[in-house]
């Protein structure tokens, strides 16, 4: 038997006023999803446990059958996974974005999704520059890219920076949560600092700011960890699956 999950992921919204108190997906006309639910079978699930991470990384792993408490080592091993990229033990991963700063504070987590060839020059060229620095920028897609730290140290307090928009750069800085973990934040700041000089006057950026865009001058690195232990899908279950999603961690997973 073959059974399709669909996964309503951040499909709530919030109500409208001038939808008289609903939300967008209330008043839509949606005859294709009311006919799944009809003829399937629908219910809610608590994807998330107190005290973890919110966001689609854990839950996700949470509808898969894993257990986030173990399993969820942050967002930058999976959308590593999901660019083909392998991760020794002792490399740490983190999810980097291009973002866009403004009178030193967060304006945009995305540069306003900046487009595909834009950023992935500006990590090229970032590449260049950080030459002889002991890590690689991975590109991904639009805002979202991956850094790799090789004898990184995951046990760094980084500031996911969707959730700090309008927020000052400087106090948002990477720190660390351990002793041992010092000098990879002192490397994850650096690479924020020197990029925002990199990326200032880069012609990318020139010409966003020409075209009236947000300029994507710095990058943000966030949600580091190392490659987890588990065991795939297939050998927990004894069945095998795909998925169909446009968000890297999930492709990663």
């Amino acid at each position: 038997m073959k059974s399709i999950v669909i996964i309503g992921d951040g499909m709530a919204d919030y109500p409208v006023p001038e939808l008289d108190g609903r939300t967008p997906l209330m008043a839509a006309n949606t005859p294709a999803m009311d006919r799944i639910a009809r003829e399937g079978r629908t219910g809610l699930f608590q994807t998330i446990e107190e005290a973890l991470p919110t966001g689609s990384a854990v839950a996700n792993l949470s509808v898969l059958g894993y257990d986030p408490r173990t399993d969820f080592q942050g967002r930058g091993v999976l959308e590593a996974a999901s660019l083909g990229v392998t991760l020794a033990p002792t490399d740490m991963a983190a999810r980097i974005n291009l973002i866009c700063v403004e009178d030193g504070k967060i304006r945009s987590h995305s540069a306003g999704h900046i487009a595909n060839e834009e950023a992935h020059r500006l990590i090229r060229d970032l590449n260049v520059h950080f030459r002889d620095l002991p890590i690689t920028l991975v590109p991904g897609l639009s805002y979202r890219h991956v850094l790799v730290v090789p004898n990184g140290h995951p046990g760094v307090a980084c500031a996911p920076p969707h959730d700090h928009v309008g927020e000052r750069v400087q106090d948002l800085l990477v720190a660390p949560r351990h002793p041992q973990a010092g000098p990879t934040a002192d490397l994850l700041n650096r690479i924020i600092r020197e990029s925002q000089d990199v990326l200032r006057y880069h012609p990318i950026n020139r010409q966003r700011v020409a075209a009236g865009q947000q300029p994507a001058n710095s990058l943000w690195p966030w949600s580091p960890g190392k490659r987890p232990q588990m065991a795939t899908f297939q050998e927990r279950f004894g069945i095998t699956g795909a998925v169909i999603t446009a968000v890297d961690l999930i492709k990663g997973l």
